[in-house]
Parts: structure tokens; sequence; C-alpha cells
């Protein structure tokens, strides 16, 4: 659960994102999409919680945005170091191909991308007016995670219908069955 891996890039993108890609670490076999790993940062006590962004065979990659000082630190670590990690965590989502629509405002949609990529989706803006009829709508829920595991609560949001959850446990998404607009989500 624990590994370390070679930073292979890291770079800055549009909006004030940043894209860290990794080695794969030897043994790290089954890693689902909406799963996270929990990076050490440098000079930190905290590990951080990043989902992961793309999934290949010989790369990780993960994509965030700065907010706080400890992921402001990350943006300092550069390709050649290397990056502790414990992961996979959390819980992976499955969903059925067919009629399945994914829908966020964030431009990289870091918690969808590889969801959307696994099942060959686009993701499009919360604001797309009208939906097939029968489509099943996945959005990221737009929450903080702190600690990973459930006990800090910081990730503490509602589902589509009403529920509590923990996202860090439940998974990182919301679903809608049979839902025809974005205003009901």
């Amino acid at each position: 659960m624990k590994h370390t891996a070679l930073i292979l890039k890291h770079e800055k993108l549009e909006k004030g994102y940043f894209l860290l890609t990794i080695e794969r670490p030897v043994g790290l076999h089954q890693i689902e999409a909406g799963q996270f790993a929990m990076l050490k940062i440098p000079h930190f006590f905290l590990r951080r919680p990043l989902t992961f962004f793309e999934i290949n065979e010989n790369s990780l990659s993960f994509c965030y945005k700065p907010l706080g000082a400890g992921l402001e630190s990350l943006t300092k670590v550069k390709a050649g170091h290397y990056l502790e990690f414990h992961g996979p965590l959390g819980t992976p989502e499955h969903f059925h191909p067919e009629h399945l629509i994914f829908l966020s405002d964030d431009p990289y949609a870091p918690a969808l991308h590889a969801l959307a990529t696994h099942y060959q989706k686009k993701i499009l803006p919360m604001n797309t007016p009208t939906l097939p009829q029968d489509t099943v709508v996945v959005a990221a829920i737009g929450q903080t995670m702190g600690c990973g595991v459930g006990s800090c609560m910081s990730c503490v949001s509602k589902n589509a219908q009403g529920e509590v959850i923990k996202l860090c446990q439940t998974g990182l998404f919301t679903k809608k069955e049979s839902c025809h607009e974005t205003k009901n989500f």
C-alpha cells in the first residue's frame, strides 16, 4: 500500500492546475478510476489526497490545483525526484456504460477524468440544458478531502439522494438515474 515512485514530469497547466506524472511502481497492479492516493508532501506531516487522473501501464498522473500550503509546496517538486504515497484508496465506481453522461464545471475535472476516459465518454458542462431519456448522470462532488480515511469529516457531503456520505469512503461521485435536466441534479 505504501509506494515510492520516480516523478517523470511535473508541469503547470492552464487555470492554475498542475499535472504530476509518476512512474507506476512495480507491483501496483489494480487501480481503478475514482480511486485516490495519499501523497507525502516534503516538509509537511499530513499527506494530501489526490485522485488518479490518468492510469496507464507505465505511469500514473494526478491533476491538482494548489489550494493551500501543502499543495503549493508540491508544485515545487521537480521531475527526477521521488514521491512517496499510499494507495490506491477509496471505493471505485462501476457503471453500465450505456446512457452514461459525466458533468462538471471544472475545466480539468480531476475526479471525473479517469472515469470518463475508462468509459470513453466526454465530460459535459453542468449547465447542459437537457439530457437524453433514461440517462445516468455522474458528477464529481466538489468537496475537499483531508485525511482520506474518514476520521476528519472534511469530506462529508450529500449525494444525489440526499444521504450524508464521506467521499473518501463511498467514492467521489454522485449519480442520478433517469435524469433529464441538470437543474434536477
